[in-house]
């Protein structure tokens, strides 16, 4: 009883547990799979050269987001994860998601996700703080600027996923 099958309940309790056993007797469907196939290693598929760059991207919105997003005249400057920063570093782990993703689809709608958010709110930081005091006072941070251009960096990205 020794050479039985026992992981499959549809075949039958007496087949043979080596393949080569199996397609002697001429059922190929009960040999299973074979020892170099269960104990080899595993395989991993290699990531699109967009998925790279989608994750340097995601990095690069993390990195940003805990950077200054605006630098006031009296040397003053504030965080971006005071603010919208949160939200960006919070894509920025979602587009690591993306990255590493085995399916292109999927890692192209997430680089989507991703492009869309960490271009919208650095956009909309801006023209929240022209709106409010205009352009006397106050630049642009490091982290802004980097969360921009890595968000733009994404939607290339992001495009090249969806023509491959």
């Amino acid at each position: 009883m020794a050479d039985t099958v026992l992981s499959n309940p549809t075949r039958s309790r007496t087949a043979p547990l080596s393949a080569a056993t199996a397609m002697a007797t001429g059922d190929p469907a009960s040999a299973g799979p074979t020892t170099e196939q269960t104990n080899g290693p595993r395989l991993r598929r290699r990531l699109h050269p967009a998925q790279r760059q989608l994750l340097f991207a995601a990095f690069g919105v993390i990195v940003g987001s805990f950077l200054p997003w605006i630098t006031v005249n009296m040397g003053l400057s504030y965080s971006g994860f005071a603010g919208a920063g949160l939200y960006t570093f919070y894509l920025g782990i979602f587009g690591i998601a993306a990255g590493l993703v085995p399916r292109r689809r999927m890692a192209a709608v997430q680089g989507g996700i991703l492009a869309l958010g960490a271009v919208g709110l650095p956009l909309w930081q801006l023209l929240h703080l022209v709106n409010r005091i205009g352009f006397a006072g106050w630049l642009p941070g490091a982290g802004l600027i980097m969360v921009l251009a890595s968000g733009i960096l994404a939607g290339l990205s992001t495009w090249q996923l969806v023509r491959s």
